[in-house]
């Protein structure tokens, strides 16, 4: 950490969920969001966090689902419009009107969503929670080894390969059973799947040496674990809806982006982030590729990712 930034951690209500956050930074300062992914929590951010707070008040919630944060029952209550509402609903909280959002994996996803949400707000649609008509969110959007869901739906539809890499989603559509085997253990097996993902680096460098105790807090409560899964099922059984809020009919986005992408991410292939400059509607994102880097990569690379973030923001 950064000297004193005065983290501490608050339960903010986000319209119909309460989620625990880090909080840290001056208030008088402009707000910046950090959202983590599968199967993590607001701890991912550890590195970022001090760096960030000398010149933003930053919140870094466990999304919902994760941790203390509520968890609600349905499937459908993990579609990534309502997780994305949370996050409207988090910046209303803190007083503000607009923020920077950085997000990792599924907090990637929300992120995207955010700014699609904003484009379409700008051309006067309804139907964003927590939306107003012409005001946009985002100040600015960072997203790190999660893709444009336009560019995923045409990548998964078209790659073979990445059909490949993408083929843990059926499995974690069934019931019961992911949950299981994902736990085994004291999560044996989630723990060889992300060591997997690491190649020869090794797992404590990158997650510390409490990552079981981590994933313990994130998930160790079964209903977490289900939750945390949800967000898969959700995505998948209302498919046909979201992909045409956010892929085929998506308006362009608006706000200054940078995409960090880990080159050596197993589950996500360097292609999703060709050819980004049409879903943007003041031309392509930057784009910083990490090599020697994979999928967990503000935690893998703190340092690069840091000297992007302050350049960037």
């Amino acid at each position: 950490m950064h000297g004193d930034v005065g983290i501490q951690t608050e339960r903010i209500r986000c319209g119909d969920v309460a989620l625990e956050c880090t909080v840290a930074g001056n208030p008088d300062q402009p707000l910046a969001v950090l959202l983590h992914g599968f199967p993590e929590s607001r701890h991912s951010w550890r590195h970022q966090i001090g760096m960030l707070a000398q010149r933003y008040q930053v919140v870094a919630p466990d999304l919902r689902g994760y941790g203390n944060s509520d968890r609600p029952h349905e499937i459908r209550a993990y579609r990534v419009d309502r997780l994305a509402a949370d996050i409207r609903h988090l910046v209303a909280a803190c007083g503000r009107s607009t923020a920077t959002v950085v997000g990792h994996d599924w907090g990637g996803a929300i992120a995207w969503t955010l700014a699609i949400d904003d484009a379409r707000l700008a051309h006067g649609e309804h139907g964003v929670v927590g939306g107003t008509a012409g005001q946009p969110l985002l100040e600015r959007l960072v997203v790190m080894n999660c893709p444009h869901p336009a560019r995923f739906a045409r990548t998964v539809r078209l790659s073979a390969a990445q059909q490949s890499r993408s083929a843990y989603f059926g499995f974690f559509l069934l019931p019961v059973v992911p949950e299981w085997l994902l736990a085994l253990g004291d999560f044996t097996v989630l723990e060889h799947l992300i060591q997997w993902s690491l190649g020869d680096r090794d797992i404590e460098s990158v997650f510390g040496p409490c990552f079981r105790d981590r994933f313990a807090a994130a998930l160790g409560d079964p209903r977490s674990l289900n939750a945390a899964l949800n967000y898969y099922r959700a995505a998948i059984l209302h498919a046909d809806e979201l992909r045409a809020r956010y892929a085929s009919d998506a308006p362009r986005i608006t706000c200054p982006t940078m995409v960090v992408w880990g080159e050596d991410d197993p589950a996500l292939g360097i292609e999703l982030i060709d050819d980004l400059a049409p879903l943007f509607a003041h031309g392509a994102p930057r784009i910083e590729r990490l090599p020697r880097c994979g999928h967990w990569v503000q935690q893998e690379a703190p340092e690069r990712v840091n000297a992007l973030l302050a350049d960037f923001l």
